[in-house]
């Protein structure tokens, strides 16, 4: 989420924002790029299924690149997704801006300030 990019600048935290608006033919090759260029890992938010979606096509890549980085993948889980507005939606299964800073967090081990502002 770019809501999120103020949080980040703030707590001296490098983002590589990469926008995937199809999941077929995979960029393997510019993943793998990023990755190797990553100090923590990599953050994959969806706006679907984390099954079969981006992050596991991620999780291929680096693996047959032979790149050793935490994943963390963000989206909806395991779960058939009852219908209500995206803003509920995203909150609900925890790929909102909260979420991915959350997420950096866990990555990076460092404190970001405040959850950016309502989604």
């Amino acid at each position: 989420s770019l809501k999120a990019r103020r949080s980040f600048k703030a707590a001296g935290v490098a983002v590589k924002h990469l926008h995937l608006s199809t999941i077929v033919p995979f960029p393997s090759n510019v993943i793998v790029k990023a990755a190797e260029k990553c100090n923590y890992g990599v953050i994959v938010m969806e706006n679907h299924s984390i099954i079969g979606g981006v992050g596991s096509a991620t999780a291929e890549a680096l693996s047959e690149a032979g790149i050793g980085r935490k994943l963390i993948r963000l989206g909806v889980p395991g779960v058939y997704a009852h219908g209500a507005s995206c803003d509920y939606l995203v909150a609900e299964y925890g790929f909102d801006s909260t979420a991915l800073i959350r997420a950096a967090e866990s990555l990076t081990g460092k404190q970001i300030a405040g959850a950016v502002e309502t989604e």
